[in-house]
């Protein structure tokens, strides 16, 4: 982290942030973009103001980002038994792990972003949620990554709003079949309604859309469908892994047999016009 602070201070793109630099060169928003932004909108300071104070030796964590644990109900095509216990349980790896500590500094917190797994599977969430109110800091930007299958409870809902700048933020790859099998074994139907209720609660949520070459096909009807609907959204391209960046190739198609046979599932059943089909 210091080497990277220094990189960036010193003008140098540093190699662990090429996410955000591809992004960049393609036009697209970055994560960093999207951070200047929000410290500059929920700080007391400029960017200028922020990178002088760096350049003199006064760090202080003002933006947090956690992952909560790898505590998951989806086997998302994108991803992993990393980020997912539901993957870890298909693979019969087991893997599981969970935060220790939580290093938020409640009272002074500008911006504190929950990632998982699935966060709102966690009763760490709500405890972080819980301690902000607590703190008197309810203007902190709570941001979190949600795949949109849990329903909250009321208490939930509540908890959420009185933290005024509260985003959620949906993960959806697809519509309809296209999403059952992209997130794999959610059900689009609870995932859509879901996202209606937060945004009827008040809540504002926005659209997390993870592009590949798996859904790449059903992009306009997807954008469509967020833009009918009035709902705010971001693109984020597949990085990795690499067979899902790209033409699909025959790794592609041996990857997806592979996901398919561990998911019991026939992707021919869920993309009607997508029929990528094995030698």
């Amino acid at each position: 982290m210091d080497q990277i602070r220094e990189d960036l201070l010193n003008g140098i793109q540093s190699p662990q942030c090429y996410k955000c630099w591809e992004n960049e060169d393609n036009g697209l928003t970055s994560r960093r973009g999207m951070h200047n932004k929000l410290l500059t909108q929920y700080g007391d300071k400029s960017l200028a103001e922020y990178k002088q104070l760096a350049l003199d030796g006064h760090i202080e964590p003002l933006m947090y980002q956690l992952t909560i644990s790898n505590l998951c109900n989806a086997t998302c095509v994108t991803c992993g038994p990393g980020n997912s216990t539901k993957w870890s349980r298909l693979v019969h790896d087991g893997l599981r792990f969970e935060l220790e500590t939580i290093p938020i500094i409640y009272e002074t917190a500008k911006y504190v972003l929950l990632v998982g797994g699935e966060p709102l599977l966690e009763p760490v969430s709500f405890e972080i949620i819980d301690n902000l109110i607590a703190a008197g800091n309810t203007t902190c930007r709570l941001s979190m990554s949600t795949n949109g299958s849990i329903r909250l409870t009321d208490k939930q809902l509540e908890s959420f709003r009185k933290l005024i700048n509260t985003d959620i933020c949906v993960s959806i790859d697809g519509i309809g079949k296209v999403f059952e099998y992209m997130r794999y074994p959610l059900k689009w139907d609870d995932v859509s309604e879901n996202l209606f209720r937060l945004r009827d609660a008040g809540l504002k949520p926005s659209i997390s859309y993870t592009v590949s070459n798996i859904n790449k096909p059903y992009h306009e009807e997807t954008i469509a469908w967020f833009k009918e609907h009035g709902f705010p959204y971001f693109i984020n391209p597949v990085h990795a892994p690499a067979w899902f960046n790209g033409p699909i190739t025959e790794r592609t198609i041996e990857e997806l047999d592979k996901q398919d046979k561990l998911k019991g599932i026939d992707r021919n059943d869920y993309l009607p016009y997508l029929i990528i089909k094995s030698e």
